[in-house]
């Protein structure tokens, strides 16, 4: 997939901080392990970033219509760095919470479906 780190202001207020593939369809944008990021400010006077997912959601993949969109620009070099490290690490953060078994079973739950890891959800 030929795509770069975005930052995207919703309608909504939110920025969120994707990426975001070649558009193949002129109506839509899929963005791809969306993150926030938060700036918390310490008493110290230190300043650290805390990313966390757009969504709670197991999808890493999530198509809006682009009338959602106020703009998207490139992220920094910066940005990019930071939102990359963190997209890995939550991926392995995932990685290991899958690995433990919390002691429910596909179908536990009224409903629940079992959903293709690339499944993408459009939201309108």
């Amino acid at each position: 997939m030929n795509s770069e780190v975005r930052i995207i202001k919703l309608v909504t207020g939110e920025t969120v901080i994707c990426y975001v593939g070649e558009p193949t369809d002129l109506e839509y944008t899929t963005m791809v392990h969306p993150l926030i990021f938060n700036t918390m400010y310490k008493q110290t006077g230190e300043v650290s970033i805390v990313a966390t997912k757009w969504l709670e959601s197991e999808l890493h993949m999530h198509t809006i219509q682009n009338h959602n969109i106020v703009i998207s620009t490139k992220a920094s070099e910066m940005i990019t760095e930071l939102y990359i490290s963190s997209v890995e690490e939550m991926i392995e953060s995932d990685l290991e919470e899958a690995d433990e078994d919390d002691g429910f079973a596909q179908g536990d739950f009224p409903n629940q479906q079992e959903q293709d890891e690339d499944e993408v959800i459009t939201y309108h």
